[in-house]
């Protein structure tokens, strides 16, 4: 089995933005709202054993990602601290996000919970260009 990355998909209510390209948008799938559930409910034994799995097949990245994950920092505080706590935890963890409603104290506490690769899917290098395109609700 090569398995490149886990990904990891926070759970949240809804994007705030509404970019016009965006995958997520472009279809409707019924899976049900885990956003109303806490970490602890969603991070089961069960949950824990296929992240042990993932990595005892040699995979190395952790993919933290959704349609808007930073939305959700006790979540994202939970998986890390449950991935600390792996016999053989996920060291390379990859953030990806659009970088909406991002903070700089958020940036500095993703780095301190380990997030090693902050990835940002941006439509322009303009930062008033890059709100106007996904609709960035103003903070």
């Amino acid at each position: 089995v090569n398995i490149q990355s886990l990904s990891i998909v926070v759970p949240t209510k809804a994007c705030w933005n509404h970019c016009p390209y965006c995958v997520s948008h472009m279809h409707c799938e019924d899976y049900g709202n885990y956003s109303s559930k806490t970490a602890e409910d969603i991070i089961t034994p069960g949950y824990i054993n296929r992240m042990k799995f993932v990595r005892d097949q040699g995979c190395n990245t952790l993919m933290i990602t959704g349609t808007a994950e930073q939305q959700n920092m006790f979540f994202i505080r939970h998986l890390l601290a449950v991935n600390a706590t792996l016999p053989n935890p996920f060291y390379n963890i990859e953030f990806q996000t659009t970088g909406s409603g991002m903070t700089t104290e958020m940036i500095k506490e993703l780095a301190n919970l380990g997030i090693t690769t902050l990835a940002l899917s941006i439509s322009s290098l303009d930062p008033d260009r890059n709100a106007e395109i996904i609709h960035m609700p103003e903070s």
